[in-house]
């Protein structure tokens, strides 16, 4: 298995590029505007990327998984998981039941171990993204047999979200594990100001 999801490295970093060059492009283009959208996951979770690529061992001490520090691990953002494995192993999508345009905010995988993780800033989890989160360890068992892959993966999903929202221990129980973007902060201080940010745009629905 370690050869089939380290394999996808390049996949992420091309992908991840494309998505980073995009938000470049659009600052160039109108900064004022470019300002205006900040305020969304998108932006805050390539910082995110931009950190646990460079040093993952602060986030996964967060998350309470320290033993992935001692192997090598990738992280995706963005990561049309289910689309691009099916491309990659050269089978068909358009007669697959898996959701091929679900996306990762970020994701962590390591040869044993997959960690989804979906982040909020501006707002808290809705319903029907819920729902999706909780299908995904049957699609992805699924997406790997349909592969060939009998070797047994471990899923974790995480939340981060701001420090303002206080979700439902029921909207917790989707996840494995939860953490803030106000703790993010204070474990990578190079993008204090940033996360920061992400934990103050929270707006509460009226």
């Amino acid at each position: 298995m370690k050869k089939e999801i380290s394999g996808k490295r390049n996949l992420f970093e091309k992908q991840s590029s494309l998505h980073a060059w995009e938000i470049k492009k659009c600052w160039l283009r109108d900064p004022m505007k470019s300002l205006r959208v900040f305020c969304f996951e998108r932006v805050f979770c390539f910082e995110l990327f931009d950190e646990i690529r460079k040093d993952s061992a602060p986030f996964l001490a967060l998350i309470e998984k320290e033993y992935l520090s001692e192997i090598e691990v990738e992280v995706g953002v963005e990561v049309c998981f289910y689309r691009d494995v099916l491309h990659e192993f050269g089978e068909p999508k358009k007669d697959s039941k898996l959701p091929l345009k679900r996306t990762f905010d970020l994701a962590i995988f390591s040869a044993n171990e997959i960690i989804i993780i979906e982040a909020k800033a501006n707002q808290g989890f809705e319903t029907e993204q819920l729902k999706s989160i909780s299908k995904d360890k049957e699609h992805l068992a699924n997406l790997f047999s349909k592969i060939g892959i009998k070797q047994e993966i471990k899923i974790s999903t995480i939340a981060i979200y701001s420090s303002k929202y206080q979700p439902s221990d029921k909207t917790k129980g989707y996840f494995e594990s939860c953490t803030t973007w106000n703790k993010l902060s204070k474990i990578y201080p190079n993008k204090k100001d940033s996360f920061n940010r992400a934990d103050e745009v929270y707006e509460t629905k009226k």
